[in-house]
């Protein structure tokens, strides 16, 4: 064999086992990058995907096939997004079974704008909820006689404060009769027109907003409350804008739409 063809056949070898190095890597990257993986995060994602499409096409068949501990949190979300109290009754757990059937009746409550229907909710945190709503959307003093004898102290507590706010007068956090609301106007109104909690919304415009000039994520739902009021539009003071049972911030971490159905 002359000299040309060794060289010849010493060049394809090295090809050859230059291509083969190069194939043996290229697997053990790839095949690394998926055992990697942690296999409960691949299932966590599995489950939240399977829970979304249970609540977004309302059927609860989806749930069972969660792990046990996820499958009352699924017929939950399907009982809100379909507003079906008839749905809560597949829940296991007793608590979180009432808690599903009043859930619902929340949302009709403030949808009829009728106050007197809150004390129809026995769950402490959503009759709360409930006056707290009407209260916050309510403008004038003489609307607080529609809360029951009890609550009217409340309600003017917050519309004082709301006045003092829109107005910047400290002077009328004095009209508050609640100790710790009334030292919150305080410290609100001479902080304007700070950001005390750099979240880019002066404490101001928060006041006016309804958020917490103290929180930059009001509602703790992972998105700040300028992602919400400027970017996706969702309710800076509601962890769960379209009451699917999806946070707003999981819902667009996942790249679903936080105000209704589909995706972004």
């Amino acid at each position: 064999m002359n000299k040309k063809n060794i060289i010849t056949i010493f060049i394809l070898m090295s090809v050859v086992i230059g291509a083969g190095i190069a194939y043996y890597f290229f697997r053990s990257e790839n095949s690394g990058s998926v055992s990697s993986e942690d296999p409960e995060e691949i299932k966590r994602r599995q489950d939240y995907e399977t829970a979304k499409k249970a609540a977004l096409e309302k059927k609860i068949e989806y749930c069972y096939g969660l792990d046990p501990g996820r499958i009352d949190e699924c017929i939950f979300a399907v009982a809100k997004n379909g507003n079906n109290t008839a749905v809560c009754d597949n829940i296991v757990e007793d608590g979180l079974r009432a808690e599903c059937r009043e859930s619902i009746a929340y949302d009709g409550i403030i949808e009829g704008e009728n106050i007197k229907r809150c004390s129809e909710l026995k769950i402490g945190k959503l009759y709360s909820q409930c006056l707290l709503s009407f209260f916050w959307k309510w403008d004038s003093p003489e609307k607080c006689s529609e809360a029951e004898e009890e609550d009217r102290a409340d309600c003017m507590d917050i519309i004082n404060k709301k006045r003092a706010y829109q107005d910047n007068d400290e002077g009328k956090c004095d009209d508050i009769n609640d100790d710790s609301l009334k030292d919150d106007c305080f410290t609100v109104l001479k902080s304007k027109p700070k950001d005390s909690d750099g979240d880019e919304l002066l404490d101001s415009d928060e006041i006016s907003y309804g958020t917490n000039p103290y929180s930059a994520d009001t509602d703790g739902d992972g998105l700040s409350d300028l992602e919400e009021l400027k970017t996706y539009f969702t309710d800076p003071r509601a962890a769960d804008t379209d009451n699917d049972g999806f946070s707003d911030g999981d819902e667009v971490r996942s790249g679903y739409n936080p105000k209704g159905d589909g995706k972004l």
